[in-house]
C-alpha cells in the first residue's frame, strides 16, 4: 500500500510516467549441452571419503586443520543440487537420484540398479573436492562473514542404450555464502556452531549451480512496467504485480486506445510484457513496436533484444527435443 501512494504522489507531483520492476522466471539453455535427446536421467555418486581424512581451510587468514570426513557426504548433497535444477527444468519426462554406487562399481552393475528407472542416461559424479575459506567483511554497525566454497567437480555421461561414454566434464567453480550482519565476537563463534550447514549449504549451491553448465535451468529476471499517470494505470500496475495479469490487461487495453499518445505507448510495452510471460515472443516484439511508434523510448530498443534473445533460445530448446 505505502508503495502505491508513493507513487500517487509522485503523478500528483511531476505528471509523469514512473517505472516499476517486478521479477519472472525464465527457462535457459544449458552453457554446455551435453544431453540434447534423453528424456529420462539417472543420477549417480561414485565418491567416497578417502582412508585418511584431513583437509585444512582458511578462517580469516588463520590455516585450521579438519580431520572430519565428509568428502561422500558433501557430493550426496552435490548431487541433490543437481536434480533439483533438472526436475525444475521439466526438460527431461524423468529425474532418478539413484544415490551412492560401491567402490568400483562396473557399469554393467550400474545399468543394473538403475533398470527400474530405466534412463536413457546415466550421469555419474566421479569426482567431488571443495576447499573453503571464511572470512569477515566490516559494516558500520558490525559485519558479514563470507565463506568461499571453491568446488572440483568430474561429471561422466553414459548412454544407457549402448553402455558407452558420451561425455566427461570437469569443472572447477565457487559459491559463496554470506551471513547476517553480526558482531566480530559472533564471527569468531561461527566456525565451531555452524560450520557443519554451512559446507552442506555449499555442496548444495554447488549442485545447482554445475546442472545450469549442462541442463537448461530456471532463473529469475527483473523486468519493467512503465506507469502513467492516472488511475487506471495504477490499477493496472497493482494487478500486474499480484500476478493478476487478465485484470491488468484489461486496463492496459483500454489505455492503448487513449488520447494521449505516452498513455497509449506505455499501455502498449506493458502488454508485451504479458505476452512475454506467455511466451507469445513475436506478439510481444509487435508490441513493443507499436510502443515505439506512439512514443520512443530507449527502453523499447534494450526490450526488444531481450525478446530477440528469448526467440534464440526458444529455437535451441526445439532443436534440442527433436529426436
Amino acid at each position: 500500500m505505502k508503495k502505491y501512494i508513493s507513487l500517487i504522489i509522485i503523478f500528483f507531483l511531476c505528471g509523469c510516467s514512473i517505472n516499476t520492476y517486478l521479477t519472472i522466471d525464465v527457462l535457459k539453455p544449458a552453457k554446455q549441452p551435453v544431453l540434447e535427446k534423453s528424456a529420462d536421467v539417472a543420477l549417480i555418486t561414485d565418491v567416497f571419503d578417502p582412508p585418511k581424512c584431513g583437509q585444512s581451510y582458511l578462517y580469516e587468514n588463520r590455516t585450521v586443520l579438519d580431520t572430519t570426513c565428509r568428502v561422500r557426504l558433501h557430493a550426496e548433497i552435490f548431487m541433490e543440487g543437481v536434480q533439483d535444477i533438472v526436475g525444475d527444468s521439466q526438460f527431461f519426462t524423468d529425474v532418478a537420484n539413484v544415490g551412492l554406487l560401491q567402490k568400483n562399481t562396473p557399469l554393467s552393475d550400474i545399468l543394473s540398479l538403475t533398470q527400474d528407472d530405466n534412463p536413457d542416461i546415466l550421469l555419474v559424479l566421479n569426482d567431488f573436492k571443495m576447499k573453503d575459506e571464511t572470512y569477515f567483511v566490516p559494516s558500520i554497525y558490525g559485519g558479514y562473514a563470507v565463506t568461499r566454497g571453491i568446488i572440483s567437480t568430474s561429471l561422466l555421461f553414459y548412454d544407457a542404450a549402448s553402455q558407452s561414454l558420451i561425455g566427461k566434464k570437469s569443472l572447477i567453480d565457487s559459491v559463496y555464502w554470506i551471513s547476517k550482519e553480526i558482531s566480530r565476537y559472533e564471527f569468531m563463534n561461527l566456525e565451531r556452531g555452524e560450520r557443519e550447514s554451512i559446507l552442506a549449504y555449499l555442496a548444495y549451491e554447488a549442485g545447482k549451480k554445475v546442472a545450469t553448465y549442462f541442463f537448461p535451468s530456471w532463473m529469475e529476471v527483473d523486468r519493467v512496467l512503465i506507469v502513467a499517470p492516472g488511475k487506471e494505470s495504477l490499477n493496472a500496475s497493482e494487478a500486474a504485480l499480484a500476478g493478476a495479469w487478465e485484470r491488468a490487461d484489461y486496463f492496459w487495453e483500454a489505455l492503448s486506445k487513449d488520447k494521449n499518445k505516452k498513455k497509449q505507448s506505455a499501455a502498449w510495452f506493458n502488454r508485451a510484457v504479458y505476452q512475454e510471460i506467455n511466451e507469445d515472443f513475436e506478439t510481444a516484439m509487435d508490441y513493443v513496436r507499436r510502443a515505439d511508434a506512439l512514443h520512443s523510448r530507449k527502453i523499447h530498443k534494450v526490450y526488444l533484444e531481450v525478446l530477440e534473445e528469448r526467440v534464440r533460445m526458444k529455437r535451441e530448446f526445439i532443436e534440442l527435443k527433436i529426436e
